[in-house]
């Protein structure tokens, strides 16, 4: 069944992850933007620690864009969590983030010097942003902070601290320069480690997203599969014309939740009735689609008092000429007559019904033509046999005659007819029970691979 869904060009799979993606970006954004906030709370704490008096002015300033800052990102934060967010949102953030670590390394540089600013802690804040973008879960984001926070140390680096750098007291140009390239790969590098781990847990999150998909199109298949089952079980008639002439018992049971069987008893006029049993190819819901077809068709043409002979043609022509191919009907035809004492059948390549009359003897009903749907002029022969007060008609399936045991033996015909011929009372209700005592102990717990159905109608002339 998984094989027929395909949750990557399911319309609700592509939203349903555009929904979790959305999500953990604003999340991301959010967190980033608190934890920013938080840093440059701290950070202005600190440089105001032992200030300068020649320094008022520079942290007047730093004070003011700080809190211009803090603004931006807890009010961002804010916004997300009511919701007003836009996709483009995470790039401007992104710019703010690393100009907010490249103004506190140029902050660092008046307050103590460019070298302190190039070596010490301030460049780890590059850092700090690249590793927040992994958690928006974009590759692009992560790649384009490590770009960018590179870029912005080298442009601050050679057009602003390069000119107050004092090569007296710190390494040979060649050798800073190193350093600040290998910095800048460094954050070049931190970037495409955040975006692989950003592809990672995007990755994860679509496996996610597609087995929660899987699960929600099979509950809505079981759903619709048990909708389907409880209209099939509709269909199966549980009530019987003419409990004046006929006693009746049935069984049902399908092999998966619907399933290709299928019998009916249908009132007809003068006190006759029609008893079909049909087994389509195959089970579950293609067969059971073609069962419910036959079903509608023989229902009608048997109310327009159609002859079961023309039912038979015109079923067979509709099985050939629509059906998929390969599939195809067994189907027995019963004309219940109880003026006259017979039944007229025409059986379409179907397991026998067994005839069982009052001394328990037994007749099948055996002379039978091919299966509906193979050929495309069907050969039409009614039979007729004797069915008198008393005797009894069992139709059913191959799924109760194919049934297997553990060691994969079939129940057989044979064993059907021993259980009618068994000591009991000529009574459906004990054949019924008599059958279902049989199947359990044939089956036993081996699981039952096929649709599984039988008719048992006696007759009730006494009173004609």
């Amino acid at each position: 069944m998984l094989d027929m869904i395909n949750p990557s060009t399911n319309k609700g799979y592509n939203i349903l992850l555009d929904a979790e993606l959305l999500e953990v970006e604003k999340r991301a954004q959010q967190v980033a933007g608190w934890l920013l906030a938080l840093t440059l709370v701290f950070m202005n704490l600190f440089i105001r620690l032992e200030p300068d008096p020649s320094l008022y002015t520079l942290l007047n300033f730093t004070h003011t864009f700080s809190v211009a800052l803090v603004i931006w990102f807890i009010g961002t934060s804010v916004l997300i969590n009511k919701g007003y967010y836009h996709p483009l949102f995470k790039y401007v953030n992104l710019v703010m983030q690393v100009s907010t670590v490249t103004f506190y390394m140029l902050t660092t540089a008046r307050l103590v010097n460019v070298e302190f600013a190039l070596s010490s802690t301030a460049p780890l804040f590059y850092l700090l942003v690249i590793g927040l973008t992994s958690l928006s879960l974009s590759p692009l984001l992560a790649i384009l902070a490590g770009g960018f926070s590179a870029g912005q140390f080298f442009g601050v680096y050679w057009f602003w601290l390069l000119p107050d750098l004092d090569f007296q007291t710190v390494l040979a140009p060649d050798a800073f320069n190193t350093q600040i390239v290998l910095k800048m790969i460094v954050f070049i590098m931190m970037g495409i480690g955040a975006m692989l781990i950003a592809r990672s847990s995007r990755n994860m999150l679509e496996k996610v997203v597609t087995q929660v998909c899987y699960e929600e199109q099979i509950k809505l298949i079981e759903d619709e599969m048990s909708q389907a089952a409880e209209l099939q079980n509709r269909l199966i008639p549980s009530s019987f014309v003419n409990p004046r002439y006929y006693n009746v018992e049935t069984f049902y049971s399908p092999a998966e939740q619907v399933g290709g069987d299928y019998f009916d008893i249908i009132e007809l006029n003068n006190d006759r009735c029609l008893v079909v049993i049909a087994d389509v190819s195959g089970k579950g819901y293609s067969a059971a689609i073609l069962m419910s077809n036959i079903q509608a068709m023989v229902k009608t043409l048997a109310d327009q008092n159609y002859h079961i002979d023309q039912i038979v043609r015109i079923i067979n022509h509709s099985v050939y000429h629509n059906s998929v191919r390969g599939r195809f009907v067994t189907i027995a035809f019963m004309e219940l007559n109880p003026h006259d004492k017979e039944i007229k059948y025409i059986n379409c390549g179907h397991n026998p019904p067994i005839l069982l009359d009052r001394d328990k003897e037994i007749m099948l009903l055996d002379q039978a033509g091919p299966v509906l749907g193979v050929i495309e002029n069907y050969p039409c022969e009614i039979q007729k046999i004797d069915f008198n007060d008393g005797d009894i008609i069992l139709a059913y399936t191959d799924g109760l005659s194919e049934l297997r045991n553990r060691k994969g033996k079939q129940l057989g015909q044979k064993n059907i007819i021993s259980v009618l011929q068994n000591d009991h009372p000529l009574n459906t209700v004990f054949i019924k029970q008599f059958l279902l005592a049989k199947i359990y102990e044939h089956s036993q717990d081996t699981e039952i691979l096929d649709d599984l159905s039988f008719v048992c109608v006696q007759a009730c002339f006494d009173d004609v």
